[in-house]
Protein backbone atom coordinates (compact mmCIF):
# COMPACT_ATOMS: atom_id res chain seq x y z
CA UNK A 1 0.00 0.00 0.00
CA UNK A 2 1.13 3.71 -0.72
CA UNK A 3 -0.54 6.47 0.68
CA UNK A 4 0.03 10.33 -0.91
CA UNK A 5 1.82 11.47 2.35
CA UNK A 6 5.34 9.80 3.02
CA UNK A 7 4.35 10.33 6.98
CA UNK A 8 1.52 7.70 7.19
CA UNK A 9 3.94 5.55 4.93
CA UNK A 10 6.87 5.26 6.77
CA UNK A 11 4.71 5.13 9.80
CA UNK A 12 3.06 1.99 8.57
CA UNK A 13 6.26 0.31 7.63
CA UNK A 14 7.44 0.39 10.78
CA UNK A 15 8.80 4.23 10.65
CA UNK A 16 8.58 6.76 13.77
CA UNK A 17 4.96 8.45 14.53
CA UNK A 18 5.22 12.08 12.81
CA UNK A 19 6.07 14.92 15.09
CA UNK A 20 3.58 17.35 13.59
CA UNK A 21 0.57 14.94 13.77
CA UNK A 22 -1.75 14.85 17.19
CA UNK A 23 -0.53 13.43 20.24
CA UNK A 24 -3.01 10.20 21.49
CA UNK A 25 -3.37 9.36 17.73
CA UNK A 26 -0.76 6.85 17.08
CA UNK A 27 -2.64 3.53 17.37
CA UNK A 28 -5.65 4.94 15.74
CA UNK A 29 -3.70 5.94 12.82
CA UNK A 30 -1.75 2.29 12.94
CA UNK A 31 -5.45 0.34 13.04
CA UNK A 32 -6.64 2.32 10.32
CA UNK A 33 -3.55 2.12 8.30
CA UNK A 34 -3.87 -1.37 8.93
CA UNK A 35 -7.38 -1.76 7.76
CA UNK A 36 -6.86 -0.12 4.65
CA UNK A 37 -3.51 -2.05 3.66
CA UNK A 38 -5.62 -5.08 4.28
CA UNK A 39 -8.78 -4.15 2.22
CA UNK A 40 -9.11 -6.41 -0.91
CA UNK A 41 -11.94 -4.12 -2.36
CA UNK A 42 -13.89 -1.13 -1.29
CA UNK A 43 -16.71 -3.35 0.23
CA UNK A 44 -13.85 -4.42 2.52
CA UNK A 45 -14.23 -1.12 4.06
CA UNK A 46 -17.80 -0.80 4.60
CA UNK A 47 -17.76 -1.71 8.10
CA UNK A 48 -18.67 0.02 10.74
CA UNK A 49 -22.00 -0.35 9.23
CA UNK A 50 -22.38 3.66 10.02
CA UNK A 51 -19.46 4.77 7.56
CA UNK A 52 -20.50 6.41 4.80
CA UNK A 53 -17.77 5.20 2.32
CA UNK A 54 -18.75 5.60 -1.03
CA UNK A 55 -15.86 5.60 -4.01
CA UNK A 56 -14.20 9.07 -5.40
CA UNK A 57 -15.63 10.23 -8.20
CA UNK A 58 -13.03 12.02 -10.62
CA UNK A 59 -14.59 15.71 -11.69
CA UNK A 60 -14.11 15.58 -15.60
CA UNK A 61 -15.69 19.73 -15.79
CA UNK A 62 -15.01 22.93 -13.91
CA UNK A 63 -16.41 24.73 -11.67
CA UNK A 64 -17.91 27.92 -13.02
CA UNK A 65 -17.37 30.59 -9.71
Amino acid sequence: MRTRDKEPNDFLYGGRYPNDYPAGLERALMRKLQMLKAAHDLKDLRIPPGNRLEPQVERTHAIDT
